[in-house]
């Protein structure tokens, strides 16, 4: 089995503000693609005029229903928009908010090819939006694109390089290939080149954390959690006899209670699926009222930020659009 193209999924966080609170949990919602303002809000006059910063939160999420791995994952815009902002992505944390930012991230984006690249070409000069932009690092991925005729994109041409070496100068960065490695395709000044952010493998995980039992046996390998369904929170499981429990999350509360002889699964009332199931082979040894067993699960998802900088005195433009690509494999 793979991961088809509708289980990769983009959603928005759980705030969306122009706030310090901006950002935070994975929400449910998901982004769709084509619409207006579906990443970012419109600038007003005033940003327009005076240059403003804004930040948006997405996941990255492998929404598979058999918990397949999204095998090194990775996210790159295409070309740079077309009005005067400056896009970039830049790695997140699963809660983090607005205020958690750092400075000076490690941004990726968007240049476009300052001339002609030729097949067989092992290095070629990037043009980008201002001087002070840093979007491709020494031992990046990069991703040159050639848009087709097609409005579907079925004509477009991608190819990716891994371990390139930069040069930095002024608004322009010369791109060298590792040793080995040239363009397979011809493109034309103009075309797109862009810094792929890696998020790694994407998969659900759950993990016992603590346990505080004399006699109990907890075997983790029957503990599933749900790719669809599941979040970042930490489940403890309270023994209140040797057979009956209750669950507390971090995050959501009470998730009911459970015997050690039925299979256990907390309904997660977004998706209509459960947040985890464990088994009742998971039980084993003697527990006893008072016992915890302490659970971590972590969601199929990688979290990233969208930065959109516009300078003061703006042109005016509309249609405004950019390109987001995820790409991986899966196992």
């Amino acid at each position: 089995m793979m991961l088809v193209s509708s289980e990769i999924i983009i959603r928005k966080s759980a705030v969306v503000t122009d706030t310090a609170s901006n950002g935070g949990r994975m929400s449910k919602h998901a982004v769709t693609s084509g619409a207006n303002r579906n990443f970012l809000r419109d600038w007003t006059l005033a940003e327009a005029q005076n240059g403003g910063t804004m930040y948006r939160k997405f996941f990255l999420h492998a929404a598979n229903a058999d918990g397949l791995t999204y095998s090194q994952a990775g996210l790159h815009l295409l070309a740079p928009s077309a009005a005067d902002e400056r896009v970039a992505l830049f790695a997140g944390m699963a809660t983090d908010t607005q205020a958690d930012l750092s400075v000076s991230p490690t941004t990726y984006g968007a240049g476009t090819l300052q001339a002609a690249v030729a097949a067989g070409a092992t290095t070629f000069a990037v043009a980008l939006k201002d001087t002070d932009l840093l979007y491709f690092h020494d031992g990046d991925t990069v991703c040159l694109y050639q848009a087709g005729a097609a409005t579907d994109g079925s004509e477009d041409v991608y190819e990716y390089h891994d371990n390139i070496t930069v040069s930095h100068a002024a608004g322009v960065d010369t791109i060298t290939l590792a040793d080995g490695d040239m363009a397979a395709n011809a493109y034309a000044a103009g075309d797109g080149c862009a810094s792929v952010l890696q998020c790694g493998d994407i998969a659900p995980t759950v993990a016992m954390t603590a346990m505080t039992s004399a006699a109990g046996i907890v075997d983790v390998s029957g503990i599933t959690p749900d790719a669809i369904a599941g979040i970042d929170h930490t489940v403890t499981i309270t023994f209140t006899s040797a057979t009956a429990f209750s669950a507390v999350s971090d995050v959501l509360g009470a998730l009911g209670a459970g015997t050690i002889g039925n299979a256990f699964a907390p309904t997660n009332a977004d998706f209509t699926r459960p947040y985890f199931t464990i088994a009742a082979s998971v039980w084993s040894g003697t527990f006893a009222a008072g016992d915890i067993v302490t659970l971590g699960q972590t969601a199929a998802a990688a979290a990233f930020w969208m930065r959109s900088v516009l300078p003061a005195g703006a042109a005016p433009f509309s249609g405004d659009a950019f390109g987001l690509r995820a790409i991986g494999g899966s196992n």
